[in-house]
């Protein structure tokens, strides 16, 4: 499964796999975690919560509906 974010916005809401539905509060500069949501967790731009991750946690929409 394949999670494209680089074209989220402030203010749009994503799914999460560790909190569900969130809102993108920061698109920052970082070239390797740009993407802040309400929980304060920082997500890449293909979706990984930390370099480790082989699969993305994060999508624009719920993937399992």
């Amino acid at each position: 499964m394949k999670s494209d974010l680089s074209k989220v916005e402030v203010g749009q809401i994503i799914f999460t796999i560790q909190y569900g539905l969130v809102e993108v509060i920061e698109i920052d500069n970082d070239p390797d975690f740009p993407i802040r949501v309400e929980s304060g967790s920082w997500y890449s731009l293909n979706g990984l919560y930390c370099i480790e991750d082989k699969y993305p946690s994060a999508f624009l929409k719920n993937p399992f509906l």
